[in-house]
């Protein structure tokens, strides 16, 4: 298994580009021991998914959520289409599973997730 994510213990994929440059970089591995690439079980780690309506419902929960300056990590906060359109490339880019931080207490984000973005979610 593969896992990388927007954190610092995850390989510091913050940007798509990172991630593809991971994958090009273990397809190349996989070719020099003869491995299968889809042999690979391939994941990408979220370490805070926030979710809301719209973009101002999203600021306004931000406003209530304070991050450690100490941890260098990239929360995902967005609209449920923001979030498709950004998983989607990731499953673009070779990801197959995702793992994901949500607060507790974030009820809206779970129901937004399960409601708006993983039933719109396909490999292309």
């Amino acid at each position: 298994m593969s896992n990388f994510g927007a954190h610092e213990w995850t390989g510091s994929a913050f940007a798509l580009k990172d991630v593809q440059r991971k994958y090009q970089a273990l397809r190349r591995h996989c070719e020099a021991v003869g491995r299968p690439y889809d042999s690979i079980l391939r994941s990408y780690y979220t370490p805070l998914l926030v979710l809301a309506e719209t973009q101002s419902a999203v600021e306004a929960k931000m406003s209530g959520i304070r991050l450690n300056p100490r941890e260098r990590y990239m929360p995902f906060v967005g609209t449920p289409r923001a979030a498709v359109a950004h998983y989607q490339a990731l499953i673009d880019a070779g990801a197959q599973y995702f793992l994901a931080s949500v607060s507790g207490n974030d009820i809206e984000t779970k129901r937004l997730l399960a409601e708006q973005v993983m039933l719109e979610l396909r490999p292309r």
